[in-house]
């Protein structure tokens, strides 16, 4: 899945370098930001297991967003 981080400079190129339309753009964006997504949810549940249930659940109603 960390693959899919390469979208995330490829959409950077789309954009600056090869001025390519927005819905390339943004699908480009969007890939590259699923891996972003699952590393927020494994860090949030980490730091759940550590400090309990309720500061794990505010971790991650407050995080969810994040991406």
């Amino acid at each position: 899945m960390n693959f899919l981080l390469l979208f995330i400079p490829l959409s950077l190129i789309l954009e600056h370098v090869v001025h390519a339309p927005a819905p390339w753009v943004f699908g480009a964006a969007i890939v590259g930001i699923i891996p972003l997504a699952e590393w927020i949810r494994r860090a949030t549940e980490q730091l759940a297991s550590t400090s309990g249930s309720a500061i794990g659940g505010l971790l991650n109603v407050s995080f969810a967003n994040a991406a």
